[in-house]
């Protein structure tokens, strides 16, 4: 059925009704009847003396609640490498690379909204992750006044990089995610333009690290002296 909607060959509802016909007589199928070793992603393959397409048109006809029986035949968009795509891939992109980076810290991002973001504690660990001589978290973060953080973190950035204060309210209402998705866009490219980033560089991969092989040891017991235990 997927494989169907992937092809775009068929009408939504022509590939509802298909299958319904096919699950319509699932129950009948026993194993002897089933082509064993010979199974494909084809539901004929699998159910090799079910009905093919003879009922196909009349249970299409109850699908579609419609004065005009034409529209069955009208298939789904082509999926296409749209704007809208471009900016999705983009936004997971860079919450994956905030997500990664604040891991040490155990602060954990879901996405761009005022439940990871209105303490400032998050912003606080994406900076000191690769700019420790600018913020110290473990310092920073016994403050629990939110305002305090931003106030620090945003006048550092602003100061180190000429990125301009935007209003805390990027941060802590739901209003404003666009805003603050540019903010922190801004601040992970210059953070990447930093010489001691490639030091820090997050790999997608974990490197296993081997244990250090230990020597056995091995007791030496002297010729006709038994061993004690």
């Amino acid at each position: 059925m997927l494989r169907s909607f992937g092809l775009n060959q068929l009408s939504a509802a022509e590939i509802i009704a298909e299958r319904e016909n096919v699950l319509k007589l699932l129950a009948q199928t026993t194993k002897e009847k089933m082509g064993k070793g010979n199974y494909t992603i084809d539901p004929a393959t699998r159910y090799p003396f079910l009905a093919k397409s003879n009922d196909i048109t009349r249970i299409l006809e109850t699908q579609i609640d419609s004065d005009n029986i034409e529209n069955k035949s009208q298939r789904l968009p082509k999926w296409s490498n749209a704007v809208e795509n471009f900016e999705f891939d983009h936004k997971c992109s860079l919450l994956k690379f905030c997500q990664h980076a604040v891991s040490s810290f155990k602060i954990k991002i879901s996405n761009f909204k005022s439940s990871s973001w209105s303490d400032g504690r998050a912003l606080a660990g994406l900076v000191a992750r690769f700019r420790k001589d600018l913020i110290n978290y473990f310092e920073i973060s016994r403050n629990n006044d939110s305002s305090f953080i931003f106030n620090h973190v945003l006048s550092v950035l602003e100061e180190e990089y000429g990125i301009s204060k935007p209003s805390l309210s990027i941060f802590i209402t739901d209003n404003n995610e666009d805003d603050l998705i540019r903010y922190i866009e801004k601040v992970v490219n210059h953070l990447r333009r930093d010489a001691g980033f490639e030091a820090h560089m997050i790999s997608a991969t974990l490197r296993a690290v081997k244990p250090e092989s230990r020597k056995r040891f091995i007791p030496r017991v002297a010729q006709g002296e038994t061993i004690k235990r």
